[in-house]
C-alpha cells in the first residue's frame, strides 16, 4: 500500500505504560508507520524526566519521534502538537495506557481505503481490561444517523480506536483545545456532523 500512517500517542503522568503502547504500534503487521509520542507533563518536570527515561529505548529508531511540552496543556493539545510533528497521509490516535492488536491497522486502513473521501475514519471497538483480566468489550456500530447517536450515547467513538484522513482532520482544525476532557467526544461530533465514519470489528 505504502501510504504512511501516524500514530500519535499523548502522554502524562509518567507514562507508566507508554512502553507497551509503543510497541504494540511497532508489531503492528502493517509496518510504513511513525510514532509520535507528546509528553504533555511539562518539560523538566519529575514526571516529564521518568517518561523521557522510559523513551530512551527507542533513541535512534527512526520510526519513533518523542516531543515534550514546554509546560503541561492538555490532550486536545497533545494531539494537535503531535498532528502538527506528522507526515502520514493517515492519522491514528493511541492513549498511552492501550495497546492496539497486531493486526488493527492494517484491517482499518484496507477498509478505509476503499471508502470515498466523504468517509473521515474508520473506527473499532475494543476489548477492556483489569490487570490482566479481561472485564468487557465494546462494539462498533455503524449508523444512518450517526451525529445523533453520538450524542445521545447510542454509540462510543473513542479516540484510540480512530484511523482517519490527515486531510478530514485538517480540515476540522484539529481538536478543541478549549475542552479539558471528553475531547474525543467534541471531536468526533464534529466529524459526523461534516463526515460519513465506518464501523470494522477487529
Amino acid at each position: 500500500m505504502g501510504q504512511l500512517v501516524s500514530v500519535i500517542i499523548p502522554s502524562y503522568g509518567g507514562g507508566e505504560f507508554i512502553n507497551r503502547a509503543v510497541n504494540s504500534v511497532l508489531s503492528q503487521t502493517y509496518q510504513d508507520i511513525e510514532v509520535i509520542v507528546v509528553d504533555d507533563n511539562g518539560l523538566g518536570t519529575e514526571k516529564q524526566i521518568i517518561t523521557s527515561q522510559r523513551m530512551s529505548q527507542y533513541d535512534g529508531n527512526p520510526k519513533v519521534k518523542y516531543v515534550c511540552h514546554e509546560v503541561n496543556k492538555n490532550g486536545s493539545a497533545a494531539r494537535n502538537t503531535g498532528f502538527s510533528n506528522s507526515k502520514g497521509d493517515y492519522i491514528a490516535l493511541l492513549d498511552d495506557d492501550d495497546l492496539y492488536y497486531p493486526e488493527r491497522i492494517e484491517k482499518q486502513l484496507d477498509l478505509l481505503t476503499t471508502l470515498g473521501d466523504e468517509y473521515a475514519l474508520v473506527y473499532c471497538g475494543c476489548d477492556i481490561y483489569q490487570g490482566d483480566k479481561k472485564v468487557g468489550e465494546k462494539h462498533p456500530v455503524d449508523s444512518d444517523d450517526m451525529l445523533f447517536d453520538l450524542l445521545a450515547h447510542n454509540m462510543a467513538v473513542g479516540s484510540s480506536s480512530i484511523l482517519m484522513r490527515r486531510t478530514a482532520y485538517e480540515n476540522l482544525g484539529g481538536f478543541d483545545e478549549s475542552f479539558r476532557r471528553h475531547q474525543d467526544w467534541e471531536f468526533t461530533a464534529r466529524i459526523a456532523a461534516s463526515y460519513k465514519m465506518k464501523a470494522i470489528d477487529i
